[in-house]
């Protein structure tokens, strides 16, 4: 990724932006790439440079100066072991606006940082942590929009199942299309310019954020590297402006709305059942969502003390982008208790009508609350209802949809108190929904149920845990000036610190295979497997890692073993994690044009799930199955692997299953014969 700054100048802030980069392989909190964004940036690094060229400047902005000398020592950047002041922030914040040099503030920071790491990093001492948060606040105030742009882009046009890497190097290569490219996840409104983010925010605007510590955490421990740094700054200056006596008593939910509104809703939202005209939406409204809140907070008119909750949970608060008379009606209208509030999904009458007649879009002109309550339902209209009103109520909520033995389903879960989340409100027990999907409102992508308890649990309210986290962020900092050593101590401090930190032990796995020590790999994740036994998403996660070593080594025998264990593993509770596994088993033998083969473990892996599979089993592995053996012209076996698994699931007459199973039946029947 180096490749992409070789145009730069050779000034210490640019090798540091460099370094920063170079960091990127390992995943601290706050930076933390997932494996997708990892994938889509190596994929298309050639390409970022030519981007960042062709993202012009907004007229009214002036060009970049060059970079000003460094700014005079101040003593609270090269110091870590006393808190700092209210003077020492200010000093801070004038300095940055003066000369404009906050990545050389930041490297200082960072480097009293690396330096004083035995002596303060401990549990301890928040002097150490609220230095480390201040650091990357700086850092992020003098990176350049157009960079930010570059990098938040490209991942994304590489995920876009529209696009393939061939049509955007071609459109990139045309004036101004990487303009129009970037159009299709950026806003208008947040165009980049060529310009630090720092002069995206009024001065008072970002001296009320950097003196504001909690603010300054709660965003260090928030933003990832998936949002975009210039919506997520706009947002936050926005705030500032509409609420200067209240943004800063509000930090928490202040961050929550910046991560969240700093990209565009995707176009299926809130689910693809629901046609987005219908929607009373407001997208842009966070202002109006910030004074609802902290109106109904201040008034005690909701059923939880947001100011108790970090952004992280307050962002499935603030995540429905609706008119703000949505709320001011569940308010009045839904009156359930927090304790009870999961019999709010069955006040929207069930609609056996619609269910019956395969009619499962929203059939209505509009999608009020209002309307729902009058018209009744399916479970993805009675879930909405449910999630939107506990959001109106003060309750972080989440809308799931997933595969139970007769097809798919939707439910809520709620915050149910201020350390227990319930994920099961209007699920039905006896069709054996295993795994519930939902969506992190950050950055839009797909959660599931087990994930999001993971990372909600006791665990992560805890100060080794969020010691854990600063560790972390230290060792994405250390691996940047290329110390491994160094990095590697950090990793063994933060897992240390911390065994139940899932993201130490995803850190330490990824900084292994960047310096290709494969065998200490193996037995991290081996050790990773036996940490989270009871936890079977990340267990699964190191052994399917183990799988990719095995496969790239060529062992074949040890590949069959470790995925025996993730299907057996997981066959009774977690299926779908089996049914995963048991797909990636039937892709190879496909591959090997054995079909008799193929089909004999078709066959074991349908008898080993027929009671639990349900839709999961169908969409991960008969119909691929089914459809990848009509491609390859064995119709028969195609059309006898689609009776056997129909025989097997038995799925109930007239539900969504028995209705697929019909369809692709009528796909065989059309080929020829």
């Amino acid at each position: 990724m180096i490749g992409a700054f070789s145009s730069l100048p050779n000034s210490p802030t640019f090798r540091y932006v460099a370094s920063m980069r170079r960091g990127m392989r390992i995943c601290g909190i706050g930076w933390t790439i997932t494996l997708a964004v990892i994938a889509g940036l190596f994929v298309v690094d050639s390409q970022i440079s030519n981007l960042k060229s062709e993202i012009p400047a907004a007229p009214t902005t002036p060009a970049a100066t060059p970079a000003t000398p460094a700014p005079p020592a101040i003593s609270a950047l090269s110091t870590t072991g006393v808190l700092l002041s209210p003077a020492d922030r200010e000093l801070i914040t004038q300095t940055g606006l003066a000369s404009g040099n906050w990545l050389d503030m930041a490297e200082t920071l960072r480097r009293a940082l690396l330096a004083d790491r035995n002596g303060f990093a401990t549990v301890s001492n928040p002097a150490w942590s609220e230095r480390l948060y201040l650091c990357q606040m700086l850092f992020w105030l003098g990176q350049n929009e157009c960079e930010q742009a570059a990098l938040f882009v490209m991942p994304r046009l590489k995920a876009d199942s529209t696009l393939t890497v061939e049509k955007v190097r071609e459109a990139l290569q045309q004036p101004g299309s990487a303009k129009n490219l970037a159009k299709i996840f950026i806003d208008d409104e947040d165009f980049p310019r060529n310009a630090p983010l720092a002069q995206r925010l009024k001065p008072e605007a970002l001296t009320a954020i950097l003196k504001n510590g909690e603010l300054v955490e709660e965003l260090a421990q928030t933003v990832s590297r998936e949002d975009y740094l210039p919506g997520v700054v706009r947002v936050l200056n926005d705030l500032y402006v509409h609420a200067p006596n209240t943004f800063g008593q509000y930090p928490a939910l202040v961050a929550a709305l910046a991560v969240v509104y700093d990209q565009p809703l995707p176009s299926n939202w809130p689910n693809h059942q629901v046609p987005q005209k219908t929607v009373p939406l407001d997208f842009g409204n966070w202002n109006g969502l910030f004074d609802y809140f902290t109106s109904a907070a201040e008034s005690r008119e909701l059923l939880m003390d947001i100011q108790k909750l970090r952004a992280d949970q307050l962002k499935f608060l603030i995540d429905a982008p609706l008119k703000v008379s949505e709320f001011q009606w569940a308010r009045k209208n839904i009156r359930q208790s927090r304790s009870r509030f999961e019999d709010v999904f069955s006040l929207i009458t069930y609609d056996q009508s619609r269910a019956g007649t395969g009619q499962f879009v929203w059939p209505d002109t509009d999608y009020t609350l209002a309307t729902i309550s009058k018209s009744g339902g399916i479970c993805v209209d009675q879930a909405y209802f449910a999630a939107v009103c506990g959001k109106a109520r003060g309750l972080p909520t989440l809308y799931f949809s997933g595969q139970g033995k007769d097809g798919g389903h939707a439910w809520f879960g709620y915050l149910k108190t201020d350390e227990k989340w319930v994920m099961d409100a209007g699920r039905y027990g006896e069709q054996k929904y295993v795994t519930g999907y939902a969506v992190d409102p950050q950055n839009w992508r797909q959660i599931n149920d087990h994930e999001l308890d993971s990372i909600t649990n006791r665990v992560t309210l805890s100060p080794e845990y969020r010691h854990s986290n600063s560790l972390l962020v230290l060792a994405t900092m250390s691996d940047a000036d290329g110390d491994n050593e160094s990095t590697a101590d950090l990793l063994q401090s933060a897992l240390k610190t911390s065994p139940n930190n899932s993201a130490a032990w995803m850190a330490m796995a990824s900084f292994l295979r960047t310096t290709k020590q494969t065998e200490l790999l193996k037995q991290h994740l081996q050790a990773m497997a036996a940490q989270f036994e009871k936890q079977p998403d990340l267990r699964t996660y190191a052994l399917q890692q183990q799988v990719e070593i095995a496969r790239e080594a060529g062992d074949t025998t040890a590949v069959n073993d470790l995925q025996q264990q993730i299907i057996q593993a997981n066959r009774l509770r977690r299926s779908d994690l089996s049914i995963a596994a048991g797909s990636d088993v039937l892709t190879q033998k496909l591959a090997s044009g054995d079909y008799p083969a193929a089909y004999t473990e078709y066959k074991n892996l349908i008898r080993k799930f027929k009671g639990d599979g349900g839709g999961n089993l169908y969409y991960d592995i008969v119909a691929p199955f089914v459809r990848r053996l009509y491609k390859a012209g064995q119709i028969k076996l195609a059309k006898d692997s689609l009776s056997f698994a129909y025989n097997y699931l038995k799925p109930s007459s007239g539900s969504i299953l028995d209705g697929e199973f019909e369809k692709l039946q009528t796909e065989l029947n059309a080929a020829p014969r």
